[in-house]
């Protein structure tokens, strides 16, 4: 979970500051994106390398806030690119347990799960969806055939 909050702290970070000064929970105008990326892959049925894929999400997601989270990676980690964050989340776990208990609730505030920033979760993936929901009906889904 701390390579997730390193990946949201410069977005939390921010809304935090901006929640203080409004005092209450801001929904920010500027959604981020949460991007379930071996989904994508699947969507375009593997035909994308990953390097193919990392370079189409560079250009899609030139300013905004983008954070991929992956099922691979040897240990949990994180990075903070100049484009996006990549979430890794390990060898025993997978990308959907990452974005429902580590980065959404980091999303959300504690209280009547309202979220923080407005969160648009991309994936085609039918059960992440409803897991998705049932952490805040706020959360938004994006269909990753728009970002193919």
């Amino acid at each position: 979970m701390w390579a997730t909050a390193l990946a949201l702290w410069g977005l939390v970070a921010t809304t935090n500051r901006t929640q203080r000064r409004n005092k209450g929970p801001p929904i920010s105008n500027e959604p981020v994106f949460v991007i379930d990326f071996e989904n994508v892959r699947g969507k375009s049925g593997f035909v994308l390398s990953h390097q193919r894929t990392l370079e189409a999400l560079k250009v899609w997601s030139h300013g905004k806030q983008v954070v991929l989270a992956t099922d691979h990676g040897d240990v949990s980690s994180s990075f903070v690119l100049p484009e996006f964050s990549m979430v890794f989340c390990g060898n025993h776990r997978k990308a959907d347990d990452c974005i429902v208990n580590d980065i959404l609730p980091m999303l959300t505030t504690a209280t009547e799960n309202h979220l923080v920033l407005r969160t648009i979760v991309i994936t085609g993936d039918r059960p992440l969806m409803q897991r998705c929901q049932r952490v805040s009906r706020f959360i938004e889904i994006g269909s990753p055939i728009r970002l193919l």
